[in-house]
């Protein structure tokens, strides 16, 4: 009696057959359709049997739909996330001429004075200024944060609020980043409202600086310390022609940036204020 095989289990139901090599890579699905072969026929050639079948090089591409969760914005405060208020341009007539807009940084508050005439390249311009000067000048030289985004607060904190209350989701990953890409290019916002509109359309509302750990600061002093460890060690090794020692003591020095630079990776998974 012969020995009987165990049979193979089923495939799980969420394994499918890909569509395409693009698709198997993780991009959007393509249809595959036929070409019309008549256009590429030559001149005064007779049609030929094989011209009406499909031929799996010569075909076109019909794009895919993009996704459902791919939002259209209505401006460009939107689009930093920041809740929506419909004022367009041509329609800007505050009824106030200077506006009282409170500005927190952490448990830090201050005003800025938002004058009418102002754009948004102005306010987005006063903003980043009165970001600078909520920091001191050693934390603005030395700290490894940078601004990362900025999301709406009430304003009123008194009597028991120390911290302004977050009322809303803070800005996700690519809203902050559009938020930086505007700082930086703050002339696109020449003559436009978007921010204005939404930054003074409730006297009760405040803005809360959002921070993140800034890469390049991280990157600058990180490379300083290690670069700083190496001449240390060469001028020690210099004056006491001791290379052994020398060494020994860089590679502890080197060893003690390293736990900061570990503690600063935890701190980018926890809040920290």
């Amino acid at each position: 009696m012969g020995v009987m095989q165990p049979a193979p289990a089923p495939w799980p139901e969420m394994i499918r057959p890909y569509f395409n090599a693009a698709e198997a890579v993780g991009l959007p699905s393509a249809e595959e359709v036929p070409r019309n072969l008549d256009s590429g026929r030559g001149r005064g050639r007779p049609r030929r049997p094989q011209d009406t079948e499909y031929i799996g090089t010569q075909f076109q591409n019909v794009a895919s739909p993009w996704p459902d969760r791919i939002n259209s914005y209505f401006n460009a405060a939107e689009a930093a996330g920041l809740p929506l208020t419909p004022i367009r341009n041509n329609l800007w007539h505050p009824p106030w001429s200077t506006f009282r807009l409170r500005v927190f940084r952490d448990a830090d508050s201050s005003w800025l004075e938002v004058r009418r005439e102002w754009d948004d390249e102005v306010l987005l311009t006063e903003l980043v200024k009165k970001y600078n000067g909520m920091r001191t000048i050693l934390r603005r030289l030395f700290s490894l944060k940078c601004l990362r985004a900025i999301t709406m607060v009430p304003s009123d904190i008194t009597p028991f609020h120390a911290f302004p209350q977050l009322v809303m989701d803070p800005p996700d990953l690519s809203q902050g980043l559009r938020f930086q890409h505007y700082l930086q290019r703050t002339d696109i916002f020449r003559g436009r409202h978007d921010f204005m509109g939404t930054l003074t359309a409730d006297p009760g509302r405040g803005i809360l600086f959002l921070e993140q750990w800034s890469t390049r600061r991280i990157s600058f002093w990180v490379i300083s310390a290690v670069f700083s460890t190496l001449v240390f060690a060469i001028v020690y090794s210099v004056l006491t022609h001791d290379v052994s020692t020398a060494f020994t003591i860089a590679g502890y020095m080197a060893a003690a940036l390293s736990v900061l630079g570990i503690l600063v990776g935890v701190l980018t998974f926890i809040k920290f204020r």
